[in-house]
């Protein structure tokens, strides 16, 4: 029993500090630290990444409801317009959508590799944790000086198969967290403009009016056709109360998402609606 107490006792035990948790795109590790890790530990990092857990002060910015504990961004479309602040108002133009459907589609993608590649290792490659400067083979001199390589070692081989297909995933993951953080910085802008007492109207983009698509100042309307056209079909389809103060939407993240369930197929479009809802508003935007 005395022995015990020279080891420190139970006492005497680290304690193994919890990793805090960080908001959407912050502090993320490059390749080579996460290169460091087994192939275990480091998918545990992708699931943390691709299932995004909201803190508190991000799901009050973004008013994400309580019931989506986790948002699996690149799955999911409508938990990436989610994210991207839709619940908010946020505006997006034709190529900022293209661009996130892009990404997402990418990460998407690269994570069922990666995933598929984890899968298949073996029990030892699993648990293998390169050194600093990893490489599967490795190269030794002869007692008479001519360099003589050795075989690769399997479990080395199959780890960094794993890593360079992780490596691939969280290259398409920066790109798609990239692109939604650029819109929390819009969001914020606007609130800071409006706290100062600008605005929403101070912190619009200018649209540039192509004279080739007959969209000149003179004819210009406070309504364009392609909204207005959107804006009847959700007043008509989706039990919209009309609003007492005039307002035309009574919610702008509702309208959000009921141009999502349109542009997915989930609702049919008339040939009119596709033309001056769609057609016209690609034209627009650009």
């Amino acid at each position: 029993m005395g022995g015990m107490g020279g080891m420190g006792g139970i006492g005497g035990m680290k304690k193994k500090v919890k990793a805090q948790p960080k908001k959407l795109g912050e502090s993320i590790p490059t390749d080579n630290e996460l290169e460091c890790m087994t192939p275990t530990a480091r998918q545990r990092v992708i699931d943390d990444y691709r299932t995004h857990k909201p803190l508190p002060d991000e799901r009050s910015f973004l008013k994400i409801p309580d019931v989506y504990d986790r948002l699996n961004i690149s799955a999911d479309r409508k938990l990436l317009l989610l994210v991207c602040g839709a619940a908010r108002g946020v505006r997006f133009t034709t190529s900022q959508m293209q661009d996130l459907y892009r990404y997402s589609t990418e990460a998407e993608s690269q994570f069922s590799q990666v995933d598929a590649v984890y899968k298949s290792l073996s029990p030892k490659a699993r648990k293998y944790k390169a050194t600093a400067n990893p490489t599967p083979t490795a190269v030794v001199e002869a007692s008479v000086g001519s360099v003589e390589s050795v075989e690769p070692d399997p479990v080395a081989v199959e780890a960094k198969q794993y890593h360079d297909a992780a490596n691939r995933y969280m290259a398409a993951y920066r790109e798609l967290v990239g692109a939604i953080v650029a819109k929390h910085g819009e969001l914020r802008a606007r609130e800071k403009a409006a706290a100062e007492g600008e605005g929403e109207a101070a912190v619009e983009e200018e649209v540039e009016v192509d004279k080739d698509h007959g969209e000149g100042l003179a004819n210009a309307k406070p309504m364009p056709d392609w909204l207005k056209c959107l804006s009847e079909k959700y007043t008509n389809e989706s039990g919209m109360k009309v609003q007492k103060s005039g307002a035309v939407l009574d919610s702008l993240g509702r309208f959000a998402c009921f141009l999502a369930c349109c542009v997915f197929n989930h609702l049919p479009l008339t040939p009119h609606e596709v033309y001056y809802g769609i057609v016209r508003y690609s034209t627009y935007s650009e």
